[in-house]
């Protein structure tokens, strides 16, 4: 029916709403029934401003969903309660300023629809995405799972996402914003409290942003405020995790995380990770099966790390390598600054295992506790690694743990360790079990504490 183009004051909406026109809700209170959906159609324009959609009786509402042509714009509103609050679809435009998305299972989202690239534009500035309080309850019919908290502030299919408007904040949900198969480039924004909730199961659930760009070669840029002042991440289980990706992350500052970073399968492509100050409870960085890489360097990087209870595991490491030996021609960890923790499983400062071909060089490490920390590099199986010109240095109250070393090489082969500088650990350089063919075609120098011995 004939209902007009501009609403204000209490609005009711049930089952389908077809915007067919331009329309506008300004200073409008919107209560949307169960399973209720806007749909905005070709050459239509839907304007909200200084207005709040919002459930009826605690029942999650569907979305708003741009087609082919449309827009959608919304500003200095409150927008509540929605399983995919805008669901862009290809060929659509997305404009946002100003406004609170709460209690949404996703905010915003660009589904996949099938085909090969959903071109939709999309513009977020001074906004904040979150949870708080009790989630609404699926409508009847739903199909998406609903946790204690909201899924995602983003979730993306095939598409470019530029999400740099500036002065975004989201805190409080499962997930920040997570692309599949999507070009991401962010900045300007804060990641607070993202922590998983079981209800989703994402593989990289917790994560301020998640990108798995498999069958793809996807991108992810990331820029943060800095490594000071205000964190770009805080208190988040994971800050950034990828799978099948390009990444290039730089300039942030992160606190009071469980793992920086966790880049896994970028086999053929191209990572940086520069210029960061993290403290983590659990592993620093994780780089895991990158076997291949075109390049990866990890540089200029200040890591604090590991001071989580660790009942099950070994202990965690500031920078964690693990491959299969299969080459990566151009993987560096140069020129970062590691922190240890008096903590019992704060122990690894960089540990590779199965690494063919790295160049570990000119790291500062500081151990704080001989019984704490164990090693400051650490080789496993490696081959052709190259350890030079890294500043080690522990305590020195004591010895108590024979295992401890600056330098540990275990069962590496053709393994080049020089120019290092080591203090006050139990070992210099420890070696174990067989070491290939070291010192047949390559030397080595590194100093040896007071009173101990190189090996």
């Amino acid at each position: 029916s004939v209902v007009g183009t501009v609403f204000s004051g209490t609005v009711n909406i049930q089952g389908l709403f077809f915007v067919d026109d331009d329309v506008l809700f300004q200073n409008a209170q919107v209560f949307m029934e169960a399973g209720a959906e806007i749909i905005v159609q070709n050459g239509s324009t839907l304007d909200i401003e200084n207005s709040s959609f919002t459930a009826c009786n605690g029942v999650m509402w569907r979305s708003i969903t741009a087609g082919n042509g449309a827009t959608v714009r919304i500003w200095d509103s409150f927008m509540d309660d929605a399983e995919s609050l805008v669901s862009a679809l290809d060929g659509s435009a997305l404009w946002v300023d100003g406004t609170q998305f709460h209690n949404n299972r996703v905010a915003i989202s660009i589904p996949d629809s099938g085909g090969t690239y959903n071109s939709v534009a999309c513009w977020v500035s001074n906004s904040t995405f979150y949870s708080a309080g009790p989630m609404p309850l699926p409508y009847p019919g739903q199909g998406t799972a609903v946790g204690a908290q909201g899924y995602a502030a983003v979730d993306v299919h095939k598409t470019t996402l530029e999400f740099t408007g500036g002065n975004n904040i989201i805190h409080s949900l499962s997930n920040g914003l997570v692309g599949h198969r999507s070009d991401m480039t962010i900045s300007d924004c804060r990641f607070l409290n993202i922590q998983p909730d079981a209800a989703y199961t994402l593989a990289g659930n917790g994560a301020a942003i998640y990108a798995n760009g498999s069958g793809s070669y996807s991108y992810l840029k990331q820029t943060g405020y800095g490594t000071t002042g205000t964190p770009s991440f805080e208190g988040c289980r994971w800050g950034i995790y990828t799978e099948y990706m390009n990444v290039y992350s730089t300039d942030n500052h992160m606190t009071g995380m469980g793992t920086a970073y966790r880049v896994e399968r970028s086999g053929y492509r191209e990572v940086d990770i520069l210029n960061n100050e993290v403290y983590t409870h659990f592993h620093g960085m994780e780089l895991r099966s990158n076997d291949g890489a075109a390049h990866i360097l990890v540089q200029y990087n200040d890591i604090t790390f590991g001071d989580a209870e660790c009942t099950l595991c070994r202990g965690y490491s500031a920078i964690l390598v693990t491959e299969g030996n299969y080459v990566a021609p151009d993987s560096r960890i140069l020129n970062n600054t590691i922190h240890f923790m008096n903590a019992p499983n704060s122990r690894f400062g960089i540990a590779l295992t199965a690494a063919d071909a790295w160049l570990v060089a000119g790291n500062m490490l500081w151990m704080v506790d001989n019984a704490n920390n164990r090693t400051g590099v650490q080789l496993q199986g490696c081959r052709r690694t190259e350890v030079s010109c890294n500043a080690i240095s522990s305590s020195a109250t004591s010895y108590p743990i024979a295992a401890q070393a600056a330098i540990r090489n275990m069962m590496g082969s053709d393994v080049l360790i020089s120019c290092n500088e080591m203090d006050k650990t139990a070992n210099g350089i420890l070696f174990n079990f067989v070491a290939a063919a070291f010192g047949q075609h390559r030397h080595h120098r590194s100093a040896v504490n007071e009173g101990q011995s190189v090996v």
